[in-house]
């Protein structure tokens, strides 16, 4: 398997360590990279709803909004130009089909959550950025979105300083369909990894067989070690963040599990642990 196109969603500024990473894993496998801008990420019209049931509410509302959408989104390409120069990347405007470029600038005005699947589902992977707060973000829920909506692979890259280079990999391995698509996804970028682990963490006093994937990924040529842990008075996820800190890991593959409650899709306990603070690069597939 190889990459031949990455998609980099976002709303507001794109963050730079976003674009270097996925420019970086553009060039090792000689892929496009297209930076898909959300002009209107989602009802941002909320804000002016007191307004619309206001006494002499006018056209002076519209206007106002495709102003701001339209100032952010100047922003947000200007970021992206100075990201661009700085890193010396050719980039064509998605309507010029000609030129060979490796970047991509597109604008989107349709909302992120009707616009992403689309989208996402033709790409070969999908960069997004980990808000640098704690509290949930239009960066997370884009995110969210991306994992659950195109049924490609989705790398996080965490809101902290982090390695540049994949030199350490752990594979969260727990013979499920998540994990499989995960691990195939991550093919391409595991060929750059020094050292890959396959991991397993015990639960109810049983752990998945590991050989299995350990001869998968012999096959393409790669070496992993195996390796099981017990989750001593931690959860599954704290414990699997443990180990990815002890074995400084660049890259954590992993899949990501959710399960319906009134008509939401509602990430699972180990999912939210490692979502919730990552330290590394993380790539999920659901």
């Amino acid at each position: 398997m190889s990459i031949r196109r990455i998609l980099t969603p976002f709303a507001g500024a794109p963050r730079h360590d976003m674009l270097d990473i996925a420019a970086m894993i553009a060039r090792r496998q000689g892929a496009e990279l297209e930076c898909l801008y959300f002009c209107r990420p989602g009802d941002l019209s909320d804000r002016f709803l007191g307004e619309i049931f206001a006494p002499g509410w006018t056209e002076d509302f519209t206007e106002s909004l495709s102003t701001e959408v339209r100032a952010s989104a100047d922003r947000a390409h200007a970021w992206f130009e100075q990201w661009r120069e700085r890193d010396r990347i050719q980039c064509r405007h998605s309507h010029d089909p000609v030129e060979p470029a490796p970047v991509h600038w597109t604008e989107c005005p349709e909302p992120y959550g009707e616009a992403i699947g689309p989208a996402g589902r033709t790409a070969d992977l999908i960069v997004v950025a980990k808000a640098e707060r704690s509290r949930p973000s239009i960066a997370d829920r884009i995110f969210e979105a991306a994992l659950l909506t195109t049924g490609r692979p989705v790398l996080l890259v965490p809101g902290r300083t982090i390695l540049n280079r994949c030199g350490s990999a752990v594979i969260a391995w727990n013979d499920t369909p998540q994990a499989a698509r995960a691990v195939a996804g991550a093919l391409p970028l595991l060929d750059a990894c020094r050292k890959i682990t396959v991991l397993a963490v015990e639960e109810h006093g049983a752990t998945p067989p590991l050989e299995p994937v350990q001869a998968y990924l012999a096959r393409h040529g790669l070496r992993a070690e195996v390796e099981v842990r017990k989750p001593i008075g931690l959860s599954v996820g704290e414990t699997l963040m443990m180990a990815t800190d002890e074995a400084c890991a660049d890259l954590l593959v992993m899949g990501a599990y959710s399960h319906d409650r009134t008509q939401e899709r509602i990430f699972g306990g180990t999912t939210r642990d490692v979502m919730r603070d990552p330290r590394m690069l993380v790539l999920w597939s659901s």
